[in-house]
């Protein structure tokens, strides 16, 4: 719950963004645009950075703009072998967060640099993004039974 109270906010920033790109503000320069959430507690919004350049005389409403840039894949940099007897998973990304992680096929939750879960024996599958529309890192593992 506490990861979609987070998103909304920011959701609301980038579709205010796109519709003053789209409505026809088109002064060169950066823009900043500002958020006020109704709810308590931190709010995570990263501002796109990129300019939006007017268009040039004859061109049209075809001209181009800079995109946006790319959400990078979060990478994993600790995480338990792919074949261990050992029931308690400990990750540890690397990259900008904050990052969402799901286990075994589960919803996303929000999650910090460190994600430590006890499994059960099996295979089992993390899914790590660091948006909500970003790439997703992936890392699967098997839980061999105890002696």
């Amino acid at each position: 719950m506490r990861a979609r109270s987070l998103l909304l906010p920011a959701l609301l920033v980038v579709l205010l963004a796109a519709a003053l790109g789209a409505a026809g503000a088109r002064a060169e320069g950066q823009h900043r645009v500002a958020a006020v959430s109704a709810r308590p507690g931190p709010v995570y919004v990263v501002p796109p950075k990129y300019e939006v350049e007017s268009p040039k005389k004859g061109a049209g409403a075809g001209a181009p703009e800079s995109t946006p840039p790319r959400a990078a894949r979060p990478r994993i940099a600790g995480r338990p072998a792919k074949r261990t007897r050992r029931h308690l998973a400990r990750f540890h990304f690397a990259g900008h967060g904050p990052f969402e992680c799901a286990l075994d096929g589960g919803r996303f939750h929000l999650s910090g640099h460190y994600y430590v879960r006890r499994v059960s024996t099996g295979r089992h599958v993390l899914r790590v993004r660091t948006a909500a529309t970003g790439p997703v890192a992936t890392f699967r593992w098997r839980v061999l039974p105890r002696r």
